[in-house]
């Protein structure tokens, strides 16, 4: 998995390629953990190149959670493929994350909070 970060105004945009597994879901959770420890409580995790989530990503996710949101933050998921969104929707995680077709849509929806 590779892991590129950027600054979009005051959000944090978080750009993943390849997989997020339990080999690599370490990295994901260094990158949101440093993130937070920034202050930086808005994030995107822009999932345009990601193939496939297991059980492992999806915990990171949520353990990054609770601490963007007890800071008035939230994690937005963009551009995910059907098969990562159907996971979230049978699961019933997608009442804890929004799960947004475009980056921009994510960066948006900020503003509406």
């Amino acid at each position: 998995m590779e892991i590129a970060k950027r600054q979009v105004g005051d959000i944090a945009v978080i750009d993943l390629t390849g997989e997020i597994d339990i080999y690599n879901a370490g990295q994901l959770k260094s990158a949101l953990q440093e993130l937070i420890s920034q202050k930086q409580y808005r994030v995107v995790l822009n999932m345009k190149r990601v193939s496939y989530m297991d059980s492992t990503g999806i915990g990171v996710l949520l353990t990054s959670l609770n601490p963007l949101k007890q800071n008035q933050g939230d994690l937005k998921l963009a551009n995910a493929a059907e098969s990562i969104q159907k996971v979230f929707k049978l699961t019933n995680l997608s009442k804890f994350f929004h799960l947004l077709d475009s980056e921009e849509a994510a960066i948006g929806s900020f503003s509406r909070n």
